[in-house]
């Protein structure tokens, strides 16, 4: 009987025990969720707290950069073109300027002269010579607007243009003209392209041909020969034609001795032998007879007195 009843006790102590721990821990449980809920709600509120200063913060950031990036100096050899939402606004001098973001925009011009080189290209002339021609091609802006308005590339234009040009004017001449006038070959070639590339904004300063050399060497040499025999023949015209001017000068100096009589002409003798014996030991021999030097010194007496 006594072990009966210990045995009940003990079973009921077991859930006495038993039941203060379930107790316990269900006390447990619930105070956990409610701490877990607090701080998974502070958490989230902190998040959103950050994520919402650090999009501030790179709103701010870039707003300050695009006000600072507004901000432009425009150098003395440069021209700026504003445009305000598409549309041209105002050209910018040399200084700072500020351009309102996202609303305008700026192309900048360089107004400097630009010089571009003409590669060797062959160019045929009139009378069917062919010609490896090169040279060089001066420009600057004249019209900013047009410049980045009318034209997408205006350099690159005028250069073209230019070759064609040069190519045109070349097969108009022979080529002896060609090397004769070239000079004026490049003003009429420069006056051309003007004309065509106005409307772009550029002007040509200047279009030179630099050289123009047959393609063929065999042709090359004896252009070079005939160039040579040109020039030697120019040379014997010069001569002749200044020989017979002396011839001239000499007929008109002997009409004025032979208006002057004998005495003229005596002295004019006496003057040339005094021109040729400048030197001293100087000896000249005259072919005459001395009757002729008896009249030469009578006559020379005579004109002293």
């Amino acid at each position: 009987m006594q072990d009966e009843q210990n045995l009940e006790n003990n079973e009921v102590e077991e859930d006495s025990r038993k039941l203060e721990r379930e107790t316990t821990e269900k006390g447990q449980s619930g105070l956990g969720r409610l701490i877990n809920f607090v701080l998974n709600r502070v958490l989230k509120i902190t998040l959103t707290t950050a994520i919402l200063y650090i999009v501030i913060n790179l709103l701010v950031l870039n707003f300050m950069f695009q006000l600072t990036s507004g901000f432009h100096v425009i150098n003395e050899h440069q021209v700026g073109v504003r445009f305000r939402l598409g549309k041209f606004h105002s050209l910018e001098q040399a200084g700072l300027h500020f351009a309102i973001p996202i609303l305008d925009t700026v192309d900048v011009l360089n107004t400097w002269e630009h010089v571009v080189e003409i590669p060797s290209q062959s160019v045929a002339t009139s009378d069917l010579i062919t010609l490896d021609v090169d040279g060089v091609i001066r420009y600057r802006i004249r019209d900013p607007l047009a410049v980045v308005v009318n034209i997408d590339d205006a350099s690159l234009a005028g250069v073209e243009i230019a070759l064609a040009t040069i190519k045109e004017a070349i097969g108009e001449v022979p080529y002896q003209e060609l090397i004769s006038e070239r000079r004026d070959i490049n003003q009429k070639i420069t006056t051309q392209v003007n004309t065509k590339v106005k409307p772009w904004g550029i002007e040509m300063v200047g279009i030179e041909i630099k050289r123009a050399l047959p393609s063929d060497a065999k042709l090359r040499d004896a252009l070079g020969e005939l160039a040579i025999s040109e020039l030697a023949r120019e040379s014997e015209e010069i001569l002749s034609k200044a020989e017979i001017n002396v011839a001239n000068v000499l007929k008109e100096a002997s009409e004025v001795l032979d208006a002057g009589g004998e005495t003229a002409k005596t002295l004019r003798f006496l003057q040339m032998l005094e021109t040729i014996s400048t030197g001293e030991g100087t000896v000249i021999m005259l072919p005459m007879a001395p009757s002729n030097i008896s009249d030469l010194l009578g006559s020379v007496a005579e004109t002293s007195k």
